[in-house]
């Protein structure tokens, strides 16, 4: 019964405050103005293209685009219902894993390649030349003149000081299980009791206990047997 009435405005969102007052001064005849009000929303004050990341965004997205109109894939053609003029589209198949291994009458170059795929393989070098500091040079020449076996090359090269500076050292004991795993059978453990059976190993004895284990047991015998380069059986990740 004693407040005089005052302006007030329904709650609406911050940004169309503006809008929503010009509306209300037009209904209210609080200015001459005959403006129609407009409920579109408020620019912002920077323009978003121009910051950098959006921008970089946008300018991947067209190019993107471009060479999707200039160039489309063979994957996208085989969605088309018609396409006579195009060839179709053959599925390669899985490109099979080289096995490299050491044979009685092998050549030196061919021995070369074993030894560079045997550093590859358990040195974790991905295709890249081997760097010179990776190399052990007693082991390369006693498996050119057939004093040792590819098995017996794996094994002293995973007990190395040079294995161990770039697995063993740098990472908790899950994760050293792990690589071994990979670089010498091949595979990614199976279950979590594997890891926990060697991650005790190693803890005891060390890492030559757990090389020893892995490349003296009964799974490296049936792969890879004495002169075979292990090789990735499985797809790699856990």
């Amino acid at each position: 019964e004693d407040t005089v009435p005052y302006r007030r405005f329904p709650t609406l969102p911050a940004a169309n405050f503006p809008n929503t007052e010009k509306l209300y001064n037009q209904q209210t005849k609080q200015n001459s103005d005959v403006v129609v009000p407009s409920f579109d929303p408020v620019e912002p004050r920077m323009d978003s293209s121009k910051l950098p990341l959006t921008g970089k965004a946008i300018a991947d997205m067209a190019a993107q685009k471009w060479e999707m109109a200039t160039n489309p894939s063979e994957l996208a053609k085989v969605g088309r219902s018609s396409n006579r003029n195009q060839p179709t589209l053959n599925p390669k198949s899985a490109k099979p894993t080289r096995i490299f291994r050491i044979t009685p009458n092998i050549s030196q170059v061919e021995s070369a390649v074993v030894i560079d795929a045997i550093y590859d393989q358990v040195m974790d070098l991905f295709g890249e030349p081997v760097p010179p500091e990776y190399r052990q040079q007693h082991l390369d020449s006693q498996l050119r003149n057939g004093e040792i076996s590819v098995r017996q090359f794996v094994k002293a090269l995973a007990i190395s000081n040079t294995y161990s500076q770039r697995f063993y050292q740098p990472y908790p004991p899950a994760k050293v299980v792990e690589l071994l795993f990979r670089h010498l059978l091949g595979r990614t453990p199976n279950t979590h009791g594997e890891v926990q059976t060697y991650q005790q190993l190693l803890a005891g004895q060390g890492l030559e206990a757990v090389v020893t284990a892995m490349v003296d047991s009964s799974e490296y015998a049936r792969f890879f047997g004495e002169d075979v380069v292990p090789y990735q059986r499985v797809s790699q990740g856990v």
